[in-house]
């Protein structure tokens, strides 16, 4: 059985702290299949696996049995954490994906120099279908993505959001890179749905291809919203430096006639203490189309990996 930290997060409008259940498993392996039944940290497509993040009580199980390829089906109920910050994502939508059950497959491998990943998941309440797929692509320093997700609302989903035009909406996003001698410099665009733009359950999850400090937090599940960005980066020994810009527009409802524009413009560092310590540091610059709309935000993070 493994085990990890208990964590805590910090309630709504309090200023207390609950305790969150610790994640824990019990595993039975062989060389092609190994199964897992506890409670685990939900690392899908659509939901946060990180440190208090989405986790769930179930049953995972996987095959590998198959060169460069892995096959693998879940169960969890009472998911916890699933939803978060992110356009529409709040109040009874909130709710709605929270605490539900959630089934998923996915068959992960590679194809030549392709590496491929294709998701499919339901959960209760929330949505009655959604799939997700990636291919990327890695060579002599160039890096290339492509993914996409279609995901179609429950009814109860639907209802608790607002009526939008469809239940069904299509994310999709590329991206190319392109490092060498510690330089590096990448480049990208994403595209939400006109009709109905819900894709992800939390703003911060890490399987989506996202942009900037501050600006994905507009975006994500945002209606028609278009993201194009630019970043670039050098490391030298234990230090790291980059900066990067965003252009964005959303449509806020359906019956908007002029989109809404914004932009960011940030800077990072970091650095690398140890294997196990890392320090970083951002300053982002966000400004909307209204005046009210700026927001400056400096943050500093001290990551211990055990």
């Amino acid at each position: 059985m493994s085990t990890d930290h208990n964590d805590y997060t910090k309630t709504g409008a309090s200023s207390g702290k609950e305790l969150s259940y610790s994640t824990w498993h019990l595993k039975y392996a062989t060389d092609a299949y190994n199964v897992a039944v506890g409670r685990m940290a939900l690392n899908t497509p659509w939901t946060d696996p990180g440190f208090g993040g989405s986790k769930g009580t179930g049953v995972l199980g996987m095959y590998t049995g198959l060169e460069g390829w892995a096959f693998a089906a879940a169960v969890f109920n009472s998911t916890d954490k699933a939803s978060g910050e992110g356009t529409y994502l709040s109040g009874d939508l909130e709710n709605v994906f929270d605490n539900r059950d959630l089934y998923a497959a996915a068959a992960i491998g590679s194809v030549g120099p392709v590496n491929l990943q294709v998701w499919a998941a339901k959960m209760t309440d929330a949505f009655d279908s959604s799939v997700f797929a990636q291919a990327d692509v890695a060579y002599e320093g160039f890096t290339f993505k492509v993914q996409a997700n279609q995901l179609e609302l429950a009814k109860f989903a639907d209802a608790a959001a607002r009526e939008f035009k469809d239940d069904k909406g299509l994310f999709w996003g590329v991206e190319a890179g392109f490092a060498m001698n510690g330089f590096k410099v990448g480049a990208g665009y994403t595209q939400n749905d006109d009709e109905m733009p819900i894709y992800t359950l939390n703003a911060d999850d890490a399987g989506m291809i996202k942009a900037g400090k501050q600006i994905y937090y507009n975006t994500t599940n945002a209606l028609d919203a278009e993201t194009m960005f630019i970043n670039a980066g050098y490391s030298f020994d234990k230090y790291r430096v980059g900066a990067g810009y965003v252009d964005a527009s959303i449509k806020e409802d359906e019956t908007a006639t002029k989109d809404y524009d914004m932009d960011e413009i940030y800077f990072d560092l970091g650095y690398k203490y140890s294997k196990k310590l890392d320090f970083s540091a951002y300053y982002s610059i966000y400004e909307g189309d209204e005046a009210k709309d700026e927001n400056n935000e400096l943050r500093f993070q001290a990551m211990y990996k055990f």
